[in-house]
């Protein structure tokens, strides 16, 4: 408040939060503490059952957290000082505050569409996958070298992937680079790959049994690329019809 005599601000006036610093305010403790109780509960879970799946998920939901919560911290601090200093437009920036406020969302928008998503083209081959799997996991890199989706039902999982072929290595120990991680380890390095002909192609398969598993690992090598299909069938019975239907989809360019 001035004074209408000499102009001198007697009492300051107080700033008021607008409504997107509230919002962000809300939002960043709503991360903080999501975050905190799905570390908690996968903690729990993974000491209960022994279970690898929650110790990943610690270190997933971990990694979200050390990137989400510093961005919405980075928002909210933000709009304070706007609040502060910006006097004029300030519609212009609540609207840009509030873009960054709901990119996140978008980007998670995103990750659910694809996951809805059963066909996919690559640089030669395009694959799809029956319906009723449901998505596990897809991985792509920035720079195109590599991209893999994983898709599974019941107890039958499949992973489809791309690679570059490394040419400093024989098939066999392409196929090893390219197996699972946790075949990767006593991969047979002297198997002899067995010929497997899909839509006209010939694939080589390499399989192995364990415990409650069937592994079979197809490969092919496509001008510079490396293509595999992983089947990981884990007491399933409908697994040997699942990989069939998606073997009936791949076409080549």
């Amino acid at each position: 408040m001035k004074c209408e005599n000499c102009g001198k601000e007697l009492i300051k006036e107080k700033v008021k939060f607008s409504a997107i610093t509230i919002i962000s305010l809300i939002v960043l403790i709503l991360t903080i503490v999501v975050s905190v109780g799905l570390i908690v509960y996968s903690i729990i879970e993974a000491n209960s059952d022994s279970n690898d799946v929650y110790a990943w998920l610690i270190m997933i939901v971990i990694t979200a957290a050390v990137l989400i919560i510093p961005y919405y911290l980075i928002i909210f601090i933000t709009s304070i000082i706007c609040d502060h200093k910006v006097k004029n437009k300030k519609l212009i920036k609540n609207i840009i505050l509030a873009f960054f406020l709901l990119l996140p969302l978008l980007w998670v928008g995103k990750v659910f569409i694809d996951s809805e998503k059963l066909s996919y083209q690559y640089k030669d081959i395009s694959i799809s996958f029956p319906k009723g799997m449901s998505i596990v996991g897809t991985i792509t890199d920035f720079d195109g070298k590599y991209s893999m989706v994983e898709f599974k039902k019941d107890n039958c999982y499949i992973t489809w992937a791309v690679s570059n072929y490394n040419n400093d290595l024989s098939l066999i120990e392409n196929f090893k680079e390219n197996s699972d991680r946790f075949i990767h380890k006593d991969f047979d390095l002297d198997y002899n790959l067995i010929n497997k002909n899909v839509n006209g192609k010939l694939w080589n398969l390499y399989e192995k049994d364990y415990t409650n598993l069937n592994y079979k690992l197809y490969g092919i090598k496509i001008n510079d690329k490396f293509y595999k299909i992983e089947v990981e069938n884990k007491n399933s019975n409908i697994c040997d019809n699942l990989s069939n239907e998606v073997f009936n989809t791949i076409k080549y360019k």
